[in-house]
C-alpha cells in the first residue's frame, strides 16, 4: 500500500508538472524574435529591447489571444502585461478584435525556412551555370575599362562583376515583379515589417549596404556580405552614417575627417587606408559613367538573376501563405519578395562557390565592395 500511494504520488506531480510546463511553455522558453524592416523611416528598433514584447508576438502569431491566456502562455501578470500590450497595438504590430489580441505581422518561421529550402534548391543549378559562364565571357570587356580594381586576378573581379549584376538583377526584378505600395505605419514612415523565430540561423548574409550615398551625394558605395565570404569580408554595419561617409571619402580619395572617429578601425580591417592624410579605397572604385557601362555590358547576367529572383520568390509566397495565419496571408507576396530575392544572390554565390567556379580566398580581402564617384 505504501508502494501504492509513492506511486500515486509520483503520478500526480508528473501530470502537474506537465500541465504547468503546458499552460506557461512561454514562461521559461519564451523564443527568439527578431524584427526586420523594410521602408523609408524605421521607428520599430526599439520596441523589442527586452524579451517580453518577442515573447507576446510570438504567442499571438498562430491564434488570437486573450489577456488572461496570454498571462498563462507567457507566466506573467496581466498587470504587466497591459502596457506592452497597449503599445505594440499602437505601433500596429499586434491587432485588437474584441477581447483578444492576435500578431499582425508575418513570422518567417525556421519550420517554414526549411521547408523553402527543400522546396526550391534545386532551382539554382541551371541558373549558377548560365550566370558564370556568362560572367566569363564578359571578363576580357570589362577589364578594358579604366577603373580602380580592373587588374584584379580573374577570381577576384569575377566576384566584383557577380556581385553587381545580383545588384542589378534585384532591380529588374522589382520591374518584372513589383512590390506593392509600401503601406503607411503608425509609428511614422512607410515600409514593411516583419519578423523571425530565430536569431538568423537560416540567413545568408551578415549585411547588406546597398547604394550608400555620402551626405553631400557626391559617391555612393555597396558592401554585401555574403555569407559564403565571411572568412575574408564581413562589413560591420554598426555606426552607419560615419562609416558610410569615411567610406565614401576614401572613394573620392579625399582627406582624412580627424573628427570621424571610425576612420581608424575601417583601416585596421583593411576596406581604406591612408597616406599622408589622404584616404584611398581598399576595392573597386569606379567612375560613374564606367559603371553604368559596366551594368550595361551586365544585362545579360542581371536578366539571368532577375529571372532566377521571380521563380523563387513566387515558390515562396504559396509556402510562406501555408505557414502563416489567415490574419496576415496577404501580406506574404510582399515580404517574400523582400527577404529571398537578397537570398537568391547569396544562393547563387554559394551554388558557383560549391561548384568550384568560384573560391573564397583564406586572407583578408574585399571581394563584394565597390564604390562609385558621382558626376555632377
Amino acid at each position: 500500500m505504501v508502494k501504492y500511494y509513492l506511486f500515486k504520488t509520483r503520478k500526480l506531480l508528473k501530470e502537474g508538472f506537465g500541465m504547468t510546463r503546458k499552460l506557461g511553455e512561454k514562461s521559461y522558453n519564451p523564443g527568439v524574435f527578431r524584427l526586420d524592416f523594410w521602408g523609408d523611416s524605421c521607428h520599430y528598433q526599439n520596441l523589442f529591447d527586452r524579451k517580453l514584447p518577442g515573447a507576446i508576438v510570438l504567442a499571438a502569431y498562430d491564434v488570437p489571444m486573450t489577456v488572461p491566456a496570454l498571462s498563462a502562455e507567457l507566466g506573467v501578470s496581466t498587470v504587466y502585461l497591459e502596457d506592452e500590450l497597449d503599445i505594440l497595438e499602437a505601433a500596429g504590430i499586434l491587432k485588437k478584435s474584441g477581447d483578444r489580441y492576435q500578431t499582425n505581422l508575418v513570422i518567417i518561421t525556421d519550420a517554414y525556412e526549411k521547408e523553402f529550402v527543400r522546396n526550391t534548391v534545386s532551382v539554382y543549378d541551371s541558373f549558377a551555370d548560365k550566370l558564370f559562364t556568362e560572367a566569363k565571357e564578359k571578363l576580357s570587356e570589362i577589364r578594358t575599362l579604366d577603373f580602380t580594381g580592373n587588374r584584379y586576378d580573374d577570381n577576384r573581379l569575377l566576384l566584383t562583376i557577380l556581385n553587381i549584376a545580383m545588384l542589378c538583377g534585384w532591380t529588374l526584378a522589382g520591374e518584372k515583379s513589383p512590390l506593392g505600395k509600401a503601406p503607411a505605419l503608425p509609428l511614422g514612415g512607410h515600409g514593411r515589417i516583419f519578423g523571425y523565430d530565430n536569431d538568423y540561423e537560416n540567413h545568408h548574409f551578415y549585411g547588406v549596404s546597398m547604394h550608400t550615398v555620402n551626405s553631400a551625394n557626391t559617391a555612393w558605395f555597396s558592401a554585401e556580405n555574403y555569407r559564403v565570404i565571411e572568412r575574408c569580408q564581413r562589413y560591420d554595419h554598426a555606426n552607419f552614417r560615419a562609416k558610410a561617409e569615411a567610406m565614401n571619402d576614401a572613394v573620392l580619395g579625399a582627406s582624412a575627417d580627424e573628427a570621424n572617429s571610425v576612420i581608424p578601425e575601417l583601416i585596421a580591417d583593411g576596406f581604406i587606408s591612408c597616406q599622408n592624410g589622404v584616404l584611398s579605397a581598399e576595392f573597386p572604385v569606379f567612375e560613374e559613367s564606367t559603371f553604368n557601362k559596366i551594368c550595361e555590358i551586365l544585362k545579360p547576367l542581371s536578366e539571368v538573376v532577375a529571372n532566377c529572383m521571380v521563380e523563387v520568390s513566387d515558390k515562396a509566397a504559396v509556402i510562406l501563405a501555408e505557414h502563416a495565419p489567415e490574419s496576415v496571408r496577404a501580406q506574404c507576396a510582399d515580404i517574400a519578395k523582400i527577404h529571398h530575392r537578397l537570398d537568391v544572390m547569396a544562393f547563387l554565390m554559394e551554388k558557383m562557390v560549391e561548384k568550384g567556379n568560384l573560391f573564397v580566398p583564406d586572407e583578408r580581402v574585399n571581394l563584394c565592395i565597390f564604390g562609385v564617384k558621382k558626376e555632377a
